[in-house]
C-alpha cells in the first residue's frame, strides 16, 4: 500500500492521479484528507497483516501535524518509507524548512517529497519509486 494524508483537495487529486497511473497496478493507493483517518488506516492495515510500502503526508493537516502522522507510521509499519510533502519553493519558508530538517534529524521522515504540480510529474514519480525500491529491499 501507498498511503497519503493531504488536506488540499487539488493536491490530493494530482497525487492520486500520479500514483494510480504509475503504481496502481501493483499497489493499493490510499489518499486521505486527515491525519486521524491515516492513523486509523495504518492501524487497520497492521491488524490485517498487510504492508505499507510508502507513507506521505502534508506538513499541516487539519487535525494533526503531518510529522506526527509519519512518526506513528513506524509504530505499525517499521519498514515503510516516509516522506513529508512540500511544494516547490517551500524551502524558502522558515517554518517549513525547520519542520523538514527537524523531522529528518529525529528520524520521523526519510526525506521530503515535492508535491506533483503537473501530469505527468516525473520528479514526484521518481522520488516515490526510490522509496518503493528502498522498501522492497528490506
Amino acid at each position: 500500500m501507498i498511503l497519503v494524508a493531504e488536506d488540499d483537495p487539488g493536491a490530493r487529486e494530482r497525487i492520486a492521479v500520479e500514483l494510480n497511473r504509475r503504481f496502481g497496478p501493483d499497489y493499493e493507493i490510499v489518499v486521505l484528507a486527515s491525519g486521524h483517518l491515516a492513523l486509523q488506516t495504518l492501524e487497520e492495515t497492521h491488524r490485517r497483516n498487510r504492508e505499507v510500502a510508502v507513507a506521505l503526508s502534508g506538513v499541516a493537516l487539519p487535525d494533526l501535524p503531518g510529522t506526527e502522522v509519519l512518526a506513528q507510521v513506524h509504530r505499525w509499519h517499521p519498514t515503510a518509507r516516509r516522506g513529508l510533502l512540500i511544494d516547490w519553493g517551500d524551502w524558502a519558508k522558515p517554518e517549513i524548512a525547520r519542520a523538514v530538517l527537524r523531522a529528518m534529524g529525529l528520524g520521523v521522515i526519510d526525506y521530503y517529497v515535492l508535491r506533483p504540480w503537473r501530469s505527468p510529474d516525473e520528479l514526484f514519480i521518481r522520488t516515490v519509486a526510490e522509496f518503493v525500491h528502498e522498501w522492497s529491499r528490506t
